[in-house]
């Protein structure tokens, strides 16, 4: 595949730990990126972002799926999103002082002309396309809920006291329902998935402009936590970005 990718996280300047985490799984013919973002008092969110990368890493790591039909990958991220679910929810029963905890997750499985998404949360997943930033996933949030009532605008949520409330994540309910979805990779495409430490700091536009105009994807990622550090750091900051290559012509 003519794609090439980075990864990185910080933990920003404010909080004590980072409780991001994230995973690449590099298959010969596909390959699997996720970002989770930990949620939970006393520190536990990264239990629950850890339990969503390590299962993640136990059921896919094998590089073993050979169909790419839609209905089985939906079928897929939602055995999996529900096996993360329940490992979340079995520890919180287990030891009571971690009760609470959950995390975001959003996945994106890359073959070399598709891109097929599974989503939980308030991380994103966006494709930089012709220099324009497209949202694929969609914020599970409380004011996103008030954005799509009408009661507030986008503009007005980004300063909404309750912006941080997740209204679906793993680890909060047996009962969950996945977001999927799939779309087709074009030559010079970027996609990028991310923590809410990013967005929150750093506008659509600007992340577009650090991932077109960097020629690296490791050097899109630094410009774009350096600028979201810059604006305060509040919280930990994860950033997955790959690049589809333009093929070379004959």
């Amino acid at each position: 595949m003519l794609i090439r990718y980075s990864t990185g996280t910080d933990k920003g300047k404010v909080r004590d730990r980072n409780e991001d985490n994230n995973i690449v799984i590099d298959c010969d013919s596909y390959l699997v990126f996720a970002v989770a973002d930990g949620m939970g008092g006393m520190d536990f969110g990264d239990v629950a972002s850890t339990t969503a990368v390590e299962c993640i890493e136990k059921e896919l790591s094998d590089c073993g799926m050979q169909s790419f039909t839609e209905t089985e990958i939906k079928k897929m991220f939602t055995g999996i999103f529900n096996l993360i679910n329940n490992k979340i929810i079995e520890k919180c029963i287990e030891k009571k002082s971690i009760t609470g905890m959950g995390t975001t997750l959003s996945v994106c499985i890359v073959t070399d002309d598709k891109a097929y998404i599974g989503h939980m949360g308030d991380s994103r997943i966006y494709i930089i396309r012709g220099g324009k930033a497209i949202q694929v996933t969609k914020d599970h949030s409380y004011v996103e809920e008030l954005i799509d009532s009408g009661r507030i605008t986008r503009e007005q949520a980004k300063s909404h006291p309750n912006r941080n409330i997740i209204t679906r994540a793993l680890g909060l309910d047996r009962d969950i329902v996945v977001d999927t979805d799939a779309f087709d990779l074009l030559e010079g495409d970027r996609i990028l998935l991310c923590t809410d430490g990013l967005t929150n700091a750093v506008e659509d536009h600007e992340i577009t402009a650090m991932a077109v105009d960097e020629p690296e994807p490791d050097k899109g990622i630094s410009a774009m936590i350096a600028k979201a550090i810059e604006r305060g750091g509040r919280d930990n900051i994860t950033v997955q970005l790959l690049y589809k290559e333009v093929k070379p012509e004959e």
